[in-house]
């Protein structure tokens, strides 16, 4: 890597992070719509906040008891939303130990850098109830991804929605540059990302709703016509 001309590092993943945040720096400078870049960097922001509300989430858990879950679980099910509470950030839970909000911890060595919110702050963010703070998107995703976590208590459903939000905000802001071979590539991955879906559900035999609910939108094929595949034959499926 050095003889390539990255940035010196104590190891190669410090070399490669230094060299991703030097060249999104590049492309901020010299590309003619931010759009590009934010586009790119969405999917950093979504994998790091997947990160910060498992983190959160596993901390507040460990501080209750199964009783007071079952019957938080049920007054939040029987429940009709109070006034204010339309955009999630007056219902999240305590994220606040004895001791104060725990630090970040392990999960800064996990998170993709650069990204438009420090994860650091961003932690602390989401901890601390600031969500208006955010970015709208990510702010919005993190109360409405915590809200589908309270109502089932598994954090998979976590990844499933932070990745269904991070790829709409990805397309979104790839229309914005009006840039069709931009858009057209991000079509591409969402297909590879889709395929990739279909080929371990089958393999594991997850079910074709464990599929249907983990698609995402915005390729050149339909989620619908993937899933459909799910139980047809592998010469259907190639």
């Amino acid at each position: 890597l050095l003889e390539s001309a990255y940035p010196p590092g104590s190891n190669p993943e410090d070399m490669l992070r230094d060299e991703a945040t030097n060249l999104f720096i590049w492309l901020r400078k010299h590309m003619p719509d931010d759009s590009y870049v934010d586009a790119l960097l969405t999917f950093h922001d979504g994998h790091n906040l997947k990160l910060v509300l498992k983190k959160l989430l596993m901390i507040w858990v460990a501080a209750k008891d199964d009783q007071t879950l079952a019957e938080q679980t049920l007054l939040r099910d029987q429940s009709a939303p109070q006034a204010g509470e339309e955009n999630g950030f007056d219902s999240l839970p305590d994220f606040g130990a004895a001791d104060g909000i725990p630090p970040p911890g392990e999960i800064l060595p996990l998170v993709q850098m650069p990204a438009q919110v420090e994860p650091a702050r961003l932690y602390h963010l989401v901890a601390e109830h600031r969500l208006p703070e955010l970015p709208d998107w990510i702010g919005q995703t993190a109360s409405e991804a915590i809200r589908h976590y309270m109502h089932r208590y598994d954090l998979g459903e976590i990844d499933l929605f932070i990745d269904q939000r991070t790829w709409q905000q990805a397309h979104k802001l790839a229309g914005l540059t009006e840039n069709e071979f931009f858009q057209n590539w991000l079509r591409c991955r969402t297909d590879l990302v889709n395929l990739d879906l279909l080929l371990r559900t089958r393999l594991l035999r997850s079910g074709q709703r464990t599929l249907e609910r983990a698609l995402i939108s915005g390729g050149r094929i339909s989620a619908q016509e993937v899933q459909l595949l799910y139980s047809e034959s592998e010469e259907a499926v190639k």
